[in-house]
């Protein structure tokens, strides 16, 4: 059947909500980041698909060993649960964490199952508890890219899915119930009215804070902020900044790999002349914090205040990095296991 629409005040436009909402005037302060409270290596961790800080824990969702690991402030692995498989506490493709009160969240299997464990005192009173099969929402088949508690909405999923027609199809906040049903919250397509164009960097992010949530895309510089009814009420705008342009050889290599999309009946791909302005947000109690993009391989944070006011880090990190409540966590893949420094925040 027909895709569910939300109401009227969930029917987003990029081009007035986000194309056209300006970066704020650089007037940003520099600051250090502390030395990092220890750095280990581990062979029990083969990659960190996301993490999410608990307390003092942090929490790492490890995709290629279907694991969840347990890290203390000095990166130290601590207890592991769950392992490769489709059984209960099993994982198999996991992709996003999420954490509300004593409550792990993990979205499993691409997306399509919801796994709930009850955090205890540490891994070893941590145990699965439920599991939910995610159905309904905007699409019957969707591409997912977060899990997030919402204020006043509760849990959530960001999917994309693709048009009826060649397009580039929509992004979807969704509410997840009791039952595994999705209930559509906001729609935003992901190109013009009547565009077959696709959008390299027209991918969506969200992030959700105390009593607001985050919409974004990497191609704009400012974030929607929407209340705990689910209405557009301001943005958060990184600062104006140099952005990065991309590399020739990576035009041409890029030209090259999408010459298939024509195929698809769409129009030919516009390669982006500049990176992203960021590839991810974080929500915390003191602001909103961008992964900004420096260059292909490395990023700074920013964090933008309530108030408009931004500060960003003097030291630049690499892709895989997340930002808790205090503190940031790096993350290296290497061949026999994964290397992973912790800097309080």
């Amino acid at each position: 059947g027909d895709p569910l629409e939300p109401g009227p005040s969930g029917m987003l436009s990029w081009d007035r909500d986000l194309g056209q909402i300006s970066p704020s005037p650089d007037e940003s302060d520099v600051v250090s980041v502390p030395e990092s409270r220890g750095g280990s290596f581990s062979s029990d961790i083969l990659s960190v698909e996301d993490a999410v800080q608990w307390g003092d824990t942090w929490i790492v969702l490890d995709r290629r060993l279907g694991r969840i690991h347990f890290l203390d402030p000095g990166s130290e692995r601590v207890g592991s649960v769950g392992r490769e498989g489709p059984g209960p506490g099993e994982l198999q493709d996991p992709v996003a964490l999420a954490v509300e009160d004593s409550v792990l969240w993990v979205l499993n299997r691409r997306g399509l199952e919801l796994d709930r464990y009850s955090l205890g005192e540490g891994p070893s009173d941590t145990h699965f508890h439920s599991r939910r099969t995610l159905s309904g929402g905007g699409c019957l088949a969707g591409l997912t890219k977060a899990l997030e508690s919402l204020p006043g909405l509760g849990l959530a999923v960001l999917r994309i899915c693709p048009a009826a027609l060649p397009g580039p199809g929509r992004a979807w906040v969704e509410s997840v119930g009791e039952d595994g049903k999705l209930s559509p919250v906001l729609s935003l397509p992901l190109g013009s009215p009547g565009s077959r164009r696709l959008h390299l960097l027209r991918q969506p992010v969200l992030t959700a804070g105390d009593n607001h949530f985050f919409l974004g895309t990497w191609d704009a510089p400012c974030v929607a902020a929407f209340n705990e009814q689910g209405i557009l009420d301001n943005h958060r705008c990184l600062p104006e900044y140099e952005r990065p342009r991309t590399p020739e050889e990576n035009r041409s290599v890029l030209e090259r790999r999408l010459g298939w999309v024509s195929d698809l009946g769409f129009l030919p791909m516009e390669i982006p002349s500049h990176l992203p302005w960021y590839d991810r947000v974080f929500a915390t109690t003191r602001g909103l914090v961008f992964r900004r993009v420096r260059t292909e391989s490395e990023r700074d944070l920013v964090l933008v205040q309530p108030d408009g006011r931004t500060t960003f880090t003097s030291r630049w990190f690499p892709e895989n990095t997340f930002v808790g409540e205090n503190g940031i966590l790096m993350a290296e893949d290497l061949p026999q296991g994964t290397s992973i420094q912790i800097y309080p925040d």
